[in-house]
């Protein structure tokens, strides 16, 4: 499917940004007497990604990147700020598909929103070092990293049943799933998501429960990760759905009629999700419900 004309502009304008940003590093690399630090191979995934949906790529003029760096903690704190703008630059090309109703760039952002969190993260993390100097190296060099965010498929526990797990921000997974406009009554979030909807946790992968006309939309939209018992679809962006669930003796229907409402999407209730965790009794299970107990939401 041919990419909207408006939103093929904002890729090429992320192209050219993601190229001054290789040169930002370039010039980084060269003040901490260090190996390049390659931002290229971004500029050349969103080129790519423009001429696989049939779109024309037009790179701007790019801007010489600052050289005045008076110390190494400076250059690393100009380094995080081009992290900052550069994941400012990606959400608002995610708001601009979503507006757009275009699904095919979804799973593509999303991986590099996961991938700028992670970076940020870190980036304050050394920042904030006293003892930064020119350990900093170790930091701005982890930013050669070229792959997407890594999704790790598991089972879950005596199903059979292959999940796609990968955190992002909640904001965002919640955003694309207003834009599927599933029908009300016929879904409902469970996994962690009813926790992230609450503010209780910064990433998460959403695993929703459907029922009706809306699993046939769903398996038109995804893609089957397992056939064994009832089918699990993968909705990319780290959503997964289906017509059961794996732990536990759960009733969907039951699920989804008790669902509460958060910010208009549909979420099974918590009292639901502390049961299911302590079932599951995954490291992050075992945690997520000590979070709720601590927020007096158990």
């Amino acid at each position: 499917m041919k990419m909207p004309e408006k939103l093929e502009k904002a890729f090429n304008d992320q192209v050219t940004m993601e190229l001054a940003s290789a040169n930002a590093y370039l010039q980084m690399s060269s003040y901490l007497s260090q190996e390049n630090f390659e931002e290229r191979p971004h500029a050349d995934l969103f080129l790519e990604f423009i001429l696989d949906r049939r779109g024309v790529v037009t790179i701007s003029e790019v801007a010489a990147p600052k050289a005045d760096f008076t110390s190494a903690l400076n250059a690393f704190e100009t380094a995080l700020a081009q992290e900052e703008a550069v994941t400012a630059a990606i959400h608002d090309l995610y708001r601009m598909a979503s507006e757009l109703g275009d699904l095919s760039s979804f799973p593509f952002l999303q991986d590099f929103i996961s991938e700028q969190n992670e970076e940020e993260a870190m980036g304050d993390h050394r920042r904030a070092s006293p003892a930064c100097g020119r350990r900093v190296r170790a930091s701005v060099h982890a930013r050669q990293r070229v792959g997407r965010p890594r999704r790790v498929t598991t089972e879950a526990k005596g199903s059979g049943l292959r999940m796609v797990d990968a955190g992002y921000p909640p904001e965002l997974l919640f955003e694309r799933l207003r834009s599927l406009r599933f029908t009300p009554g016929e879904y409902a979030v469970f996994g962690s998501g009813p926790m992230a909807a609450r503010g209780l946790l910064d990433e998460v992968n959403d695993k929703g429960i459907v029922r009706g006309d809306t699993w046939q939309r769903v398996k038109d939209l995804g893609t089957i990760v397992s056939k064994e018992g009832d089918a699990i679809v993968d909705l990319g962006n780290g959503l997964t759905f289906g017509r059961s669930w794996a732990y536990g003796d759960v009733d969907i229907d039951k699920l989804i009629d008790e669902a509460e409402v958060i910010g208009g999407l549909a979420f099974v209730r918590l009292s639901a999700v502390t049961d299911f965790k302590r079932i599951a009794g995954r490291p992050k299970d075992r945690e997520h419900p000590r979070i709720l107990e601590a927020a007096g939401l158990a």
